[in-house]
């Protein structure tokens, strides 16, 4: 893979992990998972929409276009946990 693919490729993989690790965790814990995924959410879809227009290969613009698709998913994710994350804390 060309060096503009595989770290956020990566990223959206960890990222994906730590999405779904937060929601067994308690308070504390869960909400640093959760600014890691958001932040990892944005990467990936900045990084994908990014790359995306500087490589040539239809793989790796595929590929690209997954952790494009996998960032947003992960950001609406977390916008969709804080209600049950954060909310009833205030």
């Amino acid at each position: 893979m060309k060096r503009l693919v595989l770290p956020p490729f990566i990223v959206s993989i960890v990222g994906l992990g730590l999405f779904w690790n937060h929601f067994w965790q308690s308070y504390p814990t869960s909400a640093v998972l959760w600014s890691l995924a958001c932040a990892s959410g944005i990467y990936c879809l900045y990084a994908g929409i990014i790359h995306r227009s500087e490589v040539e290969n239809t793989t790796h613009k595929a590929i690209l276009l997954a952790v494009t698709v996998i960032g947003g998913i992960m950001l609406l994710g977390v916008t969709l946990s804080a209600i049950f994350l954060f909310v009833p804390r205030m």
